[in-house]
């Protein structure tokens, strides 16, 4: 992939910063070049102000990009939709917008197999920018400098972070303590007096299952347990008790059912005798939009049960499917 200088960044100033945007995006069009721009810490609703303002200034169709349609194929699957989605993409003269992109365009390793597809999937979608004629922005909310190969190809960076303490420093530099996050996770929200004091909602979560964001309602089974191992020393009448072996409880997510399969196929992948284990996340968040605020790490995860959604005609109500997970151990981060 080709190295670009420098981007450009630019502090959000609705009007102003969307006029420069569409300036730039007419030159590199007028050169027969695409633009590819990062906005990043914006809000859903700053998000979809530029987007809808630039596209009509650039007289172009907005186009929400569907991230998990496009990359839980199989690999070649997907490699071969990415590409046809961005030859209709520039057919159509399309803005391409990828919102939530921070877990795709993280860092990442190199591809040792053919399990990793959603790595090549990454790459291949990384090639396909830097070909796009057209505009694509692509929405993160942490940092660029987590984000290596997406900042060779970015030419404009749209800041939405406000400074901090008025001295000029934006979001990145205040998510540098040392509690961060992984590379291509969202970082911790730094600590304060107040943070670890105050109470925090069960009901703002999110759950990473390897490089997806998957939407469950209900987790269950962040559980560790030692045996009690009872022997008697001297007095038969006293029992002393030390630690035994070490036990943790499955992890159940439950959602609400799709068309989507991916839950089961897992499944399906172990009882077809594949060795296919995944780490998994949990991420805290004091609110929805917030930064998260506690982490829980899951190695290497394998579905022991998948059960699908029981139907009943006399009461209204969504259909759920639940999977549940067996681990190694898991880390609070």
């Amino acid at each position: 992939m080709p190295d670009r200088a420098k981007p450009k960044r630019l502090a959000f100033a609705k009007k102003k910063s969307i006029d420069e945007v569409a300036r730039v995006a007419a030159e590199r069009a007028a050169r027969g070049e695409g633009l590819c721009l990062v906005l990043q810490s914006a809000s859903v609703e700053e998000r979809a102000l530029l987007i809808a303002q630039l596209a009509k200034a650039r007289r172009l169709k907005p186009e929400r990009v569907d991230l998990a349609t496009l990359t839980s194929r199989g690999m070649g699957e997907a490699e071969k939709a990415i590409k046809a989605f961005f030859r209709r993409a520039e057919a159509a003269k399309q803005i391409l917008f990828f919102d939530e992109a921070d877990a795709l365009f993280g860092r990442r390793s190199a591809v040792r197999d053919a399990h990793d597809r959603h790595a090549r999937a990454s790459k291949t979608l990384l090639g396909a920018l830097v070909r796009y004629k057209g505009v694509a922005a692509v929405a993160i909310d942490t940092p660029l400098s987590r984000h290596s190969e997406l900042a060779r190809l970015t030419e404009l960076v749209v800041d939405f972070a406000p400074p901090i303490d008025g001295d000029g420093a934006g979001r990145e530099e205040a998510h540098t303590w040392p509690g961060d996050a992984l590379p291509g996770r969202p970082p911790l929200q730094r600590p304060s007096d107040t943070l670890w004091s105050t109470p925090l909602p069960n009901f703002h979560f999110l759950v990473l299952v390897g490089d997806l964001e998957i939407g469950f309602c209900e987790v269950s089974g962040l559980t560790s347990e030692s045996e009690v191992v009872e022997r008697r020393e001297g007095d038969p009448r006293e029992v002393q008790k030390s630690i035994g072996a070490l036990h943790y409880d499955t992890l159940v997510l439950r959602r609400a059912l799709t068309r989507s399969k991916d839950l089961y196929l897992w499944r399906q992948a172990i009882i077809d005798g594949k060795e296919d284990r995944r780490p998994v996340e949990i991420l805290q968040l004091p609110t929805p939009r917030a930064k998260p605020v506690n982490r829980w790490r899951f190695k290497d995860c394998w579905p022991c049960r998948w059960s699908g959604p029981e139907f009943d005609s006399q009461f209204g109500g969504l259909a759920f499917e639940e999977i549940e997970l067996c681990y190694d151990r898991f880390d609070w981060l």
